[in-house]
């Protein structure tokens, strides 16, 4: 058996950076379909933080519920989703006002 070259392996762990969903989509183009759909706010299935997603994809931690509602934001609007989605997606810092998430 030969050793895997350094070129070899960079591609393997790119290839895995893209987590695969159950129905064959990646985790990133399920996510963007639900961010087409007008949904902004997700949560884990495994987890209780509430996440604003962001145009580019990332998630802002809504760090308690004053200042959620403080945002406006409706309990009914949430998603829960995988805990693996919201894994995969890059966190940003938490916004304070509804500034924090203009034109997201």
């Amino acid at each position: 058996m030969k050793p895997v070259s350094e070129a070899e392996f960079n591609n393997y762990a790119d290839y895995q950076k893209e987590k695969i969903s159950e129905n064959g989509v990646s985790v990133s183009e399920d996510i963007k379909k639900l961010y087409d759909q007008g949904q902004r706010l997700i949560k884990a299935d495994d987890d209780d933080t509430v996440y604003f997603i962001t145009k580019d994809l990332k998630k802002k931690p809504i760090m308690n519920p004053e200042t959620f509602e403080r945002l406006g934001f409706k309990w009914q609007d949430i998603k829960e989703v995988k805990g693996s989605y919201v894994d995969s997606l890059v966190e940003e810092e938490a916004p304070q006002n509804i500034d924090d998430l203009e034109d997201e």
